[in-house]
């Protein structure tokens, strides 16, 4: 599994097995509950109609769905049959009983394999999306919309904004010790200057820079393709995964490639 650590796509066959315990995915975030409610849980459906993987993700339009290439068909061996969405402060596997289906589309520049860490072009490139065959309010009346970037934010904007990381992943506790999955939506806030560009379309994020664990605020497995949020609630970057040192990485969307991207559908 230390593929988890490279990529935070979470494998679902084992998230369903591993003991439940005090989860904290965003590792060191806090319950959701309601206050982001348009971030989604994605479930990745193999041929055989069995579930897969899971990521996070946001609805930025009644039908339209933004995550990560790699949740969507981009990723060698990580390929979808279906996908079904899911909107609410927490989950449950190995199935959910109420969804919304869709139809998923990475960035077709976006070429990754599940054994290798992507590099930090392969993460800029690391956005797709799913188009609902539905609005999700018509399963999920109490989901939203959040904004997306509709201009590239300077360097400066950047660093004079404080961020929200959203989503349902398998986080580590005591130092990457365990995995655990409980199925809630977390989150965790970084405080201004707590994001830098490592390259033009990647953001470099970390949460939580006081926590009591070196891991505080660093996506966990499953959390990929959730979002890093701007101030209000803005969309600009979706969670690719992490570096070296904990950091979560995430693709730029208020890129010009990414906005054209997304503007497709």
């Amino acid at each position: 599994m230390k593929t988890l650590f490279r990529i935070a796509a979470v494998s679902v066959a084992v998230a369903a097995v591993i003991l439940a315990g005090a989860a904290k995915a965003i590792v060191g975030g806090q319950l959701d509950g309601s206050l982001h409610p348009s971030v989604g849980f994605l479930l990745g459906i193999d041929a055989q109609g069995r579930p897969f993987y899971s990521c996070s993700g946001t609805l930025v339009a009644p039908r339209l769905f933004v995550t990560a290439a790699h949740c969507t068909g981009g990723l060698e061996g990580l390929v979808p049959s279906e996908v079904h969405i899911v909107f609410g402060p927490s989950v449950t596997l190995p199935s959910p009983s109420v969804y919304v289906t869709g139809h998923a589309y990475p960035n077709p520049r976006f070429h990754a394999r599940l054994d290798a860490a992507p590099t930090l072009e392969q993460r800029s490139e690391d956005y797709g999306v799913v188009v609902l065959d539905r609005p999700a309010s018509e399963v999920f009346p109490t989901v939203t919309t959040s904004p997306l970037a509709i201009a590239e934010l300077s360097q400066q904007g950047l660093n004079k904004e404080s961020f929200e990381l959203v989503g349902y992943g398998v986080s580590w506790l005591g130092k990457l010790k365990y995995l655990t999955f409980d199925g809630y939506r977390r989150y965790a806030v970084a405080d201004a200057n707590g994001a830098s560009l490592v390259d033009p379309s990647v953001l470099e994020v970390k949460a939580n820079p006081n926590g009591p664990d070196a891991t505080d605020g660093m996506a966990g497995g499953g959390d990929s393709g959730g979002p890093v949020l701007a101030g209000g609630g803005t969309l600009v970057g979706v969670i690719s995964g992490i570096d070296p040192g904990g950091k979560t990485l995430a693709a730029r969307v208020d890129a010009a490639a990414a906005r054209q991207f997304i503007s497709q559908f």
